[in-house]
């Protein structure tokens, strides 16, 4: 929760910056021990849900690798606003991702969620 909607909103726009991939990135892969050039890769992910009141959400997916895991680690991460809150959502998967009709309906069930909550 952030003191405002319009804090909470600048706060998901920051997210979607080339900085803020390379510091997840590189945070993430520190945190699991992975550092290397390619181990970690994050990019703006596919199109999701337009749910919220911070301009629509955004997907960053994380692929880690070097884990000795069977494939690499996919982490599509939904971030979305709600008034003043911050709602995050995360879909792990290995050597494969989820169904993104899965992962878009629980979104939209857990912003519907968020929405009755919260309000706007």
């Amino acid at each position: 929760m952030l003191k405002s909607a319009t804090q909470a909103s600048n706060d998901l726009s920051a997210f979607a910056t080339s900085v803020a991939l390379t510091c997840l990135s590189n945070y993430l892969a520190a945190g699991l021990g992975v550092a290397g050039t390619g181990k970690v890769t994050a990019a703006t992910g596919p199109s999701i849900p337009r749910l919220g009141t911070g301009r629509g959400g955004l997907d960053l997916r994380f692929v880690v690798t070097g884990l000795g895991l069977s494939g690499p680690l996919v982490d599509d991460s939904y971030f979305y606003v709600q008034g003043r809150a911050e709602v995050y959502l995360s879909f792990l998967s290995i050597n494969t991702q989820f169904s993104k009709a899965w992962s878009d309906a629980i979104a939209t069930h857990v912003m519907a969620r968020a929405r009755s909550v919260l309000g706007s």
